[in-house]
Formats: C-alpha cells, structure tokens, sequence
C-alpha cells in the first residue's frame, strides 16, 4: 500500500466514499477489513473481565459474519453463497459432530466407571 488518504462520509443515512489516490479493489478491501479489525479489537480492548472481552469478541464476530454474508449477497444475489452445502449435507455433518462427542462422552463415562471397579 502507498499512502493515500481515504474519506468516509455520510449524510442523511447514504454513504459516499473517496480517496485522494486511485486504489484498486484488492487494496481498497484490504484497507477497509484493516480498518474494521482495528476498530473489532478496540471495542473488545474497553472491556475490563477476560468474560466480557470473551462475550463482545463472540457477538462482533457474529455481526461482523453476518454483515459480510448481507454484503455479497446484495452484491450479487445470482450467486449461491454455499452451493456444495446442502441442508442434508449440513444435517449429515452436524450429525456427526453429535455422534462423535457422544462417542467420547460414553467412552470416557466406561473408562472412569472401570476405575471404580
């Protein structure tokens, strides 16, 4: 990145954005994702108990997801976010996941019951 100058304005709810020297949109989105982790990380910061920074961190990363999945899709609404992610192949893997820890609960359940014995 060069230095440049980038303006954010925003007047009765539009936004308009500018820069003092062309950018393409690879640095221009590189700039702007730098800017929201900066600004993510200092709101995490003001928090004082590691719970609360735990819980902000959580609930940014939620937003910050959500807002980046509403971008492409108003961006470009033709295009299937996931189209190798199926309900059924959703489903099958969280399916799995539950399987799989019910596996190692039951698991470690026998090896601390075979203790007691």
């Amino acid at each position: 990145m060069e230095n440049n100058q980038l303006h954010i304005n925003i007047n009765n709810g539009k936004v308009k954005l500018s820069y003092k020297n062309p950018m393409d949109i690879k640095e221009l989105i590189q700039v702007l994702c730098t800017c929201t982790l900066i600004a993510m990380k200092g709101i995490v910061q003001q928090f004082k108990t590691d719970t609360e920074k735990e819980e902000c961190t959580e609930t940014l990363y939620d937003v910050y997801n959500a807002a980046a999945s509403n971008t492409l899709a108003f961006f470009a609404p033709e295009i299937e976010m996931r189209p190798h992610l199926t309900s059924q192949a959703i489903l099958d893997a969280e399916n799995k996941i539950i399987d799989d820890l019910y596996k190692k609960r039951v698991s470690k359940d026998a090896n601390t019951n075979s203790k007691k014995l």
